[in-house]
């Protein structure tokens, strides 16, 4: 593939497009992630949740958040988790 076409590919997923898809059996399924960084010292450290929207795990929806502790897990992993929800009901999302 050619890079003009990677950024296009690029492009298309950021409005919205699924350039790819997976056709998984079970039916009603998130896949979550998690992943914290840890900077310098004395900076507050930054958690990532992203999820999948789809059936085709091909959407996902992804929020960040500083917590001031560092420990790989964040205390706002059900924050993030109730933000996805939110989104949900606030888009025509399936």
């Amino acid at each position: 593939m050619s890079i003009a076409t990677k950024v296009v590919i690029q492009m298309n997923a950021k409005l919205g497009g699924e350039p790819w898809k997976l056709k998984v059996p079970l039916k009603k399924c998130m896949i979550v992630g998690f992943d914290a960084h840890h900077g310098t010292k004395g900076n507050p450290s930054v958690g990532a949740t992203v999820a999948s929207m789809t059936d085709t795990f091909a959407s996902y929806f992804s929020v960040t958040s500083y917590h001031a502790d560092c420990v790989e897990l964040s205390k706002n992993l059900c924050q993030h988790l109730r933000s996805k929800s939110n989104f949900l009901c606030l888009g025509d999302f399936s």
